[in-house]
């Protein structure tokens, strides 16, 4: 019997059950080394009436955005819907052109324009008042390394004083 086919059988059967184990050992160090990826994050730190025009009022949504990659995250567009007392008065989306610099937290501002009709459809207590009660949903798109463009829902329940004339 020729022991040369047998012994490269055997040879094999050992490199193939090595290379598994080294590649098993590899795979569950480094899962385990690092752990889930962090995600980027985003809150309202602020919404301001900026400026008071003929047909319309300009809200400011200032943001904290916070960048846990070691490279910078570009900001692609936030998507918003305001309603009030279930009423939905302004949606849209606005464009962003910012990077949020490496592993840092930086605060944007958003400029919204607010038509006075639809404050108006909101109902008569924003005259009276000059306070209108808001919830926001609100949606930052950032293009995150690797995984590509995703979306970062905030939500925000508040209250906007309006200028008295």
């Amino acid at each position: 019997m020729n022991a040369g086919p047998l012994r490269s059988r055997r040879s094999l059967t050992v490199l193939v059950m090595a290379v598994s184990l080294v590649a098993a050992s590899i795979g569950a160090s480094g899962c385990a080394g690092v752990g889930p990826l962090p995600s980027p994050s985003a809150d309202v730190s602020s919404v301001r009436v900026s400026w008071i025009g003929l047909d319309a009022i300009g809200i400011e949504f200032g943001l904290t955005v916070k960048n846990p990659y070691p490279t910078e995250l570009p900001l692609i567009a936030l998507d918003y819907a305001l309603s009030s007392n279930d009423h939905r008065f302004l949606e849209g989306t606005a464009t962003l052109d910012q990077r949020i610099p490496a592993r840092s937290t930086t605060d944007i501002a958003v400029p919204l324009r607010l038509p006075y009709r639809a404050l108006l459809e909101v109902g008569q207590e924003v005259t009276t008042t000059h306070s209108l009660p808001y919830h926001a949903s609100l949606g930052l798109h950032v293009a995150a390394p690797v995984i590509g463009e995703i979306r970062l829902p905030i939500e925000k329940d508040a209250q906007l004083t309006l200028p008295r004339s």
